[in-house]
């Protein structure tokens, strides 16, 4: 969670998510960035960046800044890393 907005940013393994009021905006690897109106969607069964692309590309750069405050790496960084290593890819998943 953000010390300053409160509001709160995730990422763990190429999955992540940043929540605005009723809006949660999620990638799970390799599916982009999909908002959702938990209000009206608890279970996040539809995909609404159709019909909000604005505030989908709004929350995205929020939580790239965030991101990059707090150094967080791609999850393809992270399998080029342990390919090189020479670690099966599937370890990145955490």
């Amino acid at each position: 969670m953000d010390a300053q907005t409160g509001t709160p940013y995730w990422e763990h393994a190429g999955n992540g998510a940043i929540r605005r009021g009723d809006w949660k905006l999620v990638p799970t690897f390799p599916v982009p960035w999909e908002p959702y109106n938990l209000a009206k969607d608890p279970k996040e069964l539809n995909d609404m960046v159709t019909e909000n692309r604005d505030l989908a590309e709004s929350l995205l750069g929020d939580w790239s800044q965030w991101a990059d405050r707090v150094g967080v790496l791609p999850i393809v960084r992270i399998i080029e890393l342990y390919s090189l290593r020479g670690r099966p890819a599937i370890e990145a998943s955490g």
